[in-house]
């Protein structure tokens, strides 16, 4: 063979050669290029999905912990409000059952009466009847005193669970279950001891078919269930 010949050939295969390695190198930069560009793309994609979560996260996030502190100053404000309005109507119904006979109504002088009758806010009319029963040493004015306190301290108990009731509805939403639970039935039974007192006060003891004794049992099984509730307010707002 010429060695010309056999020189053109070897070049002609070097440069072949050489244009296919630039033509390989021209596209691996290409593919990689291409790559790069949609991997960055990708990143950045994945990037901001990741800071749109964490806003979201860190949104909801204060939402749960707007609404825990809003929950915890709205109980540290209404169990204490709700335990004393209990309390209250509790202590109205006391009267029935360890004041009721502790006063003698028949050795109180005029001037005792009508203050003790103007402290209960009985009408001005009915402490000027009373307070003549006094002063003309009437036989019935012991009786006539006790039930005309007996209308007024029933007024009082009704009007102390009214409202309290009135006020645990509009909380409603706030309390627990067990708080719901305990006070629904210390209201229930509240109820039940007061129609009992107004039964056997203002009709008639001989004639009510009401049990003194069950009532007091009653009136004491709702002390010991407004204890009960205490126990689990300071539980719930005092977590150990």
């Amino acid at each position: 063979m010429d060695n010309s010949l056999l020189v053109n050939t070897l070049r002609s295969s070097s440069l072949a050669t050489l244009l296919v390695f630039f033509l390989l190198w021209l596209c691996k930069k290409k593919i990689i290029g291409w790559f790069e560009k949609d991997v960055s793309k990708d990143i950045e994609r994945y990037k901001h999905e990741l800071d749109t979560k964490k806003e979201l996260i860190k949104h909801d996030l204060s939402v749960e912990i707007s609404k825990v502190r809003y929950h915890s100053e709205s109980i540290q404000e209404i169990y204490p409000e709700l335990y004393q309005s209990l309390v209250i109507s509790e202590g109205s119904m006391s009267y029935f059952f360890y004041s009721y006979y502790s006063q003698d109504w028949n050795s109180i002088s005029e001037s005792e009466l009508e203050k003790v009758l103007k402290s209960k806010e009985i009408q001005e009319a009915e402490i000027e009847r009373l307070v003549s029963l006094v002063k003309t040493q009437s036989s019935d004015r012991s009786n006539e005193i006790k039930q005309a306190l007996n209308v007024k301290y029933l007024y009082d108990v009704e009007e102390t669970i009214t409202k309290s009731k009135n006020y645990f509805l509009l909380k409603r939403l706030f309390v627990s279950s067990n708080i719901e639970r305990q006070v629904s039935a210390i209201y229930k039974k509240k109820w039940s001891v007061w129609a009992g007192l107004e039964t056997w006060y203002l009709f008639g003891k001989s004639t009510s078919g009401v049990k003194f004794s069950d009532l007091k049992k009653e009136y004491n099984e709702i002390s010991e269930m407004v204890r009960e509730l205490e126990e689990i307010m300071k539980n719930e707002l005092f977590p150990s």
